[in-house]
């Protein structure tokens, strides 16, 4: 199977942004104040021994903490530390994520990526523009109450077909034990119907 078809099936994509579908739906009561917001829940971080170790993966995903400002500028993540607001000031501090441990974290993440048997560079998972992106989330967490994850913070690397599980556990460990991701994980194919 060709790659691109591989990597152009995201049901992940899908399923969140089908979160920014709040958005758009109408709000019969005024919106709560942003301070408000109902958190969202953490899951709990994978080992990288979920899937069985023959299982085929595309890619390996990694999401960073709310309020981090993590973007990918010139093919190199980079947090924006001087565009946070209070709320994501706020959000860090409560996770005991300062500047510099983040910096850190993001040069963590760097270089074990470059270890990935990777087929292409480091991507944002969802293609929207980031403002787009911004305004649904801000959108979704008026009408809902509810902090809504930022989906900028959701970046991609695309693995060598006949990549298995097996070969990127310890990666995906590695990631997820720095302070700075909420999660990485390691996304096989979508499941064929047959």
């Amino acid at each position: 199977m060709p790659t691109s078809s591989l990597l152009s099936m995201r049901p992940l994509r899908y399923a969140m942004l089908s979160l920014s579908v709040l958005a758009f739906a109408p709000s019969a009561v005024a919106a709560p104040p942003a301070k408000s917001l109902k958190p969202r829940a953490l899951v709990a971080k994978p080992t990288g021994r979920e899937l069985a170790g023959d299982t085929y993966v595309e890619r390996i995903v990694v999401k960073f903490h709310e309020g981090s400002r993590v973007r990918l500028r010139d093919q190199q993540l980079v947090a924006l530390s001087s565009d946070r607001d209070a709320a994501e000031r706020s959000l860090l501090a409560g996770r005991g994520l300062g500047d510099a441990r983040l910096e850190a974290d993001l040069g963590h993440v760097t270089s074990l990526l470059e270890r990935a048997p990777r087929i292409g560079a480091m991507a944002r998972l969802f293609d929207d523009a980031e403002s787009t992106l911004e305004a649904r989330k801000a959108s979704g967490e008026r009408q809902s109450g509810e902090q809504l994850a930022d989906l900028n913070l959701y970046f991609e690397v695309p693995l060598m077909p006949g990549t298995t599980s097996e070969r990127v556990a310890d990666l995906v460990a590695a990631l997820n034990g720095l302070d700075g991701v909420e999660v990485a994980y390691a996304e096989p194919p979508p499941s064929r119907p047959w």
